[in-house]
C-alpha cells in the first residue's frame, strides 16, 4: 500500500497538495524533479520501466533489470523494477557509463551515453531529448498511444 503525504498550500490555507511516497510512487514522472536530497532522499539514478514506448504512465513493469556498465563494459550496477515498475539508486555512476534494460532473452540498449540520470525527464511521453518515448523493455507496439503525462 502506498503512503500519502498531504502539504497545506500556503498561498490557499484551506487546500491540499496529496503526494504519494514511497517506492511506488508517481511512476513515469521526472523522479529527479524532487529526488535532489532536499526533502526526498538524493538518487543519482532513478526512471520507470514500461512495455511500450506509448504506454501510459501506470503501466510500469516489475522484474525488468536496469544494467549500468562502464566505459570498458564491465558491469558497475544492476537494479530490478518493483512492481510499479520503478527503479532509482543513490549509487554514482562512472563518467561515460551505458545502460540497458534485461528481461530473460530480452536486451534493449540505450544506444548512446546518458548525460544525466533522471531517465523519466526524457522518456516521457510525449518524449524529450530525441528519447523514442517511455523506457520500455518489450518488442510489440502499443495497442494505443498514451496521453501526454502533463
Amino acid at each position: 500500500m502506498r503512503a500519502q503525504t498531504c502539504l497545506t498550500l500556503l498561498l490557499v490555507p484551506s487546500a491540499l497538495a496529496c503526494y504519494d511516497t514511497g517506492p511506488l510512487m508517481r511512476p513515469g514522472e521526472n523522479c529527479m524533479g524532487c529526488h535532489t536530497g532536499g526533502r526526498a532522499p538524493r538518487w543519482e539514478v532513478a526512471g520507470t520501466v514500461f512495455e511500450c514506448a506509448q504506454a501510459d504512465r501506470h503501466e510500469g513493469v516489475a522484474g525488468v533489470d536496469v544494467v549500468f556498465r562502464d566505459a570498458n563494459g564491465t558491469e558497475v550496477l544492476r537494479l530490478t523494477t518493483n512492481e510499479a515498475g520503478n527503479f532509482y539508486s543513490k549509487t554514482d555512476l562512472p563518467e561515460g557509463y551505458r545502460v540497458s534494460l534485461v528481461r530473460g532473452e530480452t536486451v534493449r540498449e540505450m544506444p548512446f551515453t546518458p548525460t544525466k540520470g533522471a531517465c523519466n525527464s526524457c522518456h516521457t511521453m510525449p518524449p524529450e531529448n530525441g528519447a523514442p518515448g517511455r523506457l520500455y523493455i518489450g518488442t510489440i507496439p502499443c495497442s494505443a498511444p498514451a496521453p501526454s503525462d502533463s
